[in-house]
């Protein structure tokens, strides 16, 4: 399971990563690492979820790799021409959808998250005191697990707290593990 996340800044790795720690397996790469074949059956074979940092300045994914979910973090300048392989689902932050007016989707899937009421994922409320957030999963969607989520709202209490202005990135971070079945639900 390879997951790419494209952006500029690493903040949203950190919190992934925080969120995890308690999840199983998974790689952060930040460069342009690649697997030999031994690793990738290591991998491949135990579950792990592989994160790789992209620029989109590079054209640098191989055309003809599989990769699970492909996430446009915080990115400046609009992307052109990027070269993204076989992608199953694209993670886009909303307010960056302009910024890949020029990219070909085809029939990849589409999870947007943010803060307003169209996007995928959002934050019904916010709880600053309690360190909670309404997770709402507004239509479904398919996991890398090939599962269907239906539609839910569930409370998610986070231990560090949320900090002004770090909401937005909170919720992209929290969609990459309801996306990646790592975020539980019952």
């Amino acid at each position: 399971m390879f997951i790419y996340i494209i952006e500029e800044k690493r903040r949203i790795f950190d919190l992934v990563r925080d969120m995890l720690k308690n999840c199983g397996k998974y790689i952060f790469l930040y460069e342009n690492a690649e697997f030999s074949e031994d690793i990738k059956k290591y991998i491949n074979c135990n579950g792990i979820l592989v994160f790789k940092a992209v620029s989109p300045e590079k054209n640098n994914i191989n055309p003809g790799m599989k990769v699970d979910l492909a996430v446009f973090g915080d990115i400046k300048n609009s992307v052109n021409n990027i070269n993204l392989g076989k992608v199953k689902t694209f993670l886009l932050n909303i307010e960056n959808i302009d910024k890949f007016k020029n990219i070909d989707f085809g029939s990849s899937q589409i999870i947007t998250c943010g803060l307003r009421e169209k996007d995928t994922v959002i934050f019904s409320s916010i709880d600053s005191d309690e360190g909670s957030v309404m997770l709402d999963l507004q239509r479904s969607i398919i996991n890398i697990k090939d599962e269907n989520i239906e539609p839910f709202e569930k409370k998610i209490l986070l231990e560090w707290g949320i900090e002004s202005g770090n909401t937005e990135e909170i919720l992209f971070a929290l969609t990459i593990l309801l996306y990646c079945g790592r975020l539980e639900l019952e």
